[in-house]
């Protein structure tokens, strides 16, 4: 508690010091945001046989974004959880470049994220489906695939973008008034595990909101992989990867 007393003043001394310091100039217009899943749990491990009582840390992100100029952003996320020992440890989620282009017929918005990147369907469903405040999204959980991959992926809207009223009561994320996508190739062991081949995977989700006039929340999406497992060994001794998933969703005010 001492200690964080005296990293409190040093902050409020700094807040009011008449002499402003100037950041550098790479570090001008970066934005920080940080996201921590604390929980407290209690109960016994069905399969292990034992009583656990324990306050810990599920996840926590940190993250900066600088707009590099009016068509290029930088993003950089850390990702820091605790291991079975329960030391915590940091790695990177995200580290890419995302591109901005010009609208394009009926695609709005389109964008792509060159680097360590967002797969198309985890970020999508997380900002649908609100159980991801508890944990992993199932099919993540289940081992099919996670939220970043080493790649890029291509995204936008379809259609033109939902009324602002209903971006403000519903939801702002994702908000194509007739859908959205998202495609990409990439490395297919995901953000935390090794590239143990040279095949790419290929992923791609397509979101479809029927009745934007009518019944504004309901969107229709599905999701494609195709590829081979993250083993090594030659391409003829690896599993093929394929994945087709549905979801109908819906959401409210």
């Amino acid at each position: 508690m001492f200690a964080l007393i005296i990293i409190t003043s040093l902050l409020s001394t700094n807040l009011y010091a008449e002499e402003v310091i100037e950041l550098p100039k790479i570090l001008r217009g970066v934005k920080h945001n940080g996201l921590y899943y604390l929980s407290y749990q209690a109960g016994q491990e069905s399969n292990e046989g034992y009583n656990y009582n324990k306050f810990l840390i599920k996840r926590a992100y940190f993250t900066l974004k600088k707009e590099v100029n009016s068509f290029i952003t930088s993003r950089i996320t850390l990702d820091a959880h605790q291991d079975d020992t329960g030391d915590m440890k940091v790695r990177l989620k995200y580290a890419y470049a995302d591109i901005k282009f010009p609208d394009f017929i009926f695609i709005t918005m389109p964008h792509v994220e060159f680097g360590l990147v967002h797969t198309p369907w985890l970020d999508f469903e997380e900002h649908v489906n609100y159980y991801r405040m508890q944990d992993t999204m199932f099919m993540e959980r289940v081992g099919l695939f996670n939220s970043s991959d080493f790649g890029f992926t291509f995204l936008g809207y379809l259609g033109g973008e939902m009324a602002e009223e209903y971006q403000k009561s519903v939801n702002n994320k994702y908000p194509g008034r007739c859908g959205s996508f998202a495609l990409g190739a990439y490395n297919g062991g995901g953000y935390h595990t090794k590239e143990n081949n040279q095949n790419k995977v290929f992923q791609e989700r397509i979101t479809v909101r029927p009745l934007p006039n009518i019944i504004p929340g309901l969107q229709f999406s599905e999701l494609f992989i195709a590829g081979k497992g993250n083993g090594s060994g030659t391409l003829d001794d690896i599993n093929d990867w394929q994945t087709l998933a549905g979801m109908v969703s819906y959401e409210y005010q």
